[in-house]
């Protein structure tokens, strides 16, 4: 695999975590979608519109495709194939004639409909589940990138199946350091609010590759369509409001 091919995916990853929150998590329920062909989603960055932005192409209320775009251009392609009424297969294709590779994402799901393991270019593991069936811990590969980046999450939830406490454990100069963020929701499952603590002395915000900076306290506020599905996302950091994200839904 050549530099360019892993700088590329190492970007993507970064903002496909920042996309897929948004994408593969609708927060609305598959019955609302079903008249919904495709999703339009425009990204903003301190309130200007970003360059980035995503097609979503939806099939009986469950995504199908979506499309990554820089400017007007189509950057990569992600399909999505489905195994049962919970977990999907995930597959990320970069644009051929430009990298000519493919990355495979998949799932290995128990018998019992339970994910124990996510496969990427970096493997996670789930366990400890509760009695929501979701798992409460989730441990990732020995090397000294996922050690990096966190080699173990231990998650909390509420009734609603929602995150409301992440523990994130790194490894830095073999030194074990930890990032907690707490989540607060609305009434339709969408983050209204969040605040981080760290183990070690960090300065807010905090700069992160191919997203928006992290702040101690942020909050978020929406615009709901007659479906209660939100079409536009406000942030709020320091008192100050910017537009944050469009989704256009067409038929």
């Amino acid at each position: 695999m050549s530099q360019r091919l892993i700088l590329l995916i190492l970007i993507n990853l970064f903002t496909f975590n920042l996309i897929f929150s948004q994408t593969s998590k609708l927060n609305a329920s598959i019955n609302s979608l079903k008249k919904y062909k495709e999703i339009e989603i425009l990204n903003y960055s301190y309130g200007k519109k970003s360059h980035w932005s995503q097609r979503v192409f939806l099939e009986n209320g469950r995504i199908r495709r979506v499309n990554h775009f820089n400017k007007s251009k189509l950057i990569s392609t992600d399909d999505y194939y489905y195994e049962n009424k919970k977990f999907k297969i995930k597959k990320f294709s970069l644009i051929k004639e430009e990298i000519g590779d493919t990355i495979n994402f998949s799932y290995c799901i128990t018998a019992k409909g339970e994910l124990i393991e996510y496969n990427t270019v970096i493997e996670e593991y789930f366990s400890d589940y509760n009695t929501l069936k979701l798992p409460e811990t989730i441990t990732s590969g020995t090397t000294s990138f996922d050690s990096l980046i966190g080699f173990k999450t231990k998650l909390e939830y509420d009734i609603k199946s929602n995150i409301i406490k992440e523990k994130v454990y790194s490894k830095i100069d073999n030194k074990i350091i930890t990032n907690t963020t707490q989540f607060i929701y609305d009434e339709f499952n969408n983050v209204i609010e969040l605040n981080r603590e760290a183990s070690y002395k960090i300065e807010y915000p905090s700069i992160i590759l191919g997203g928006l900076p992290h702040y101690k306290n942020e909050k978020f506020e929406y615009v709901y369509n007659e479906d209660n599905i939100w079409i536009k996302k406000y942030w709020i950091v320091n008192n100050k409001k910017y537009l944050y994200q469009k989704r256009k839904f067409r038929k």
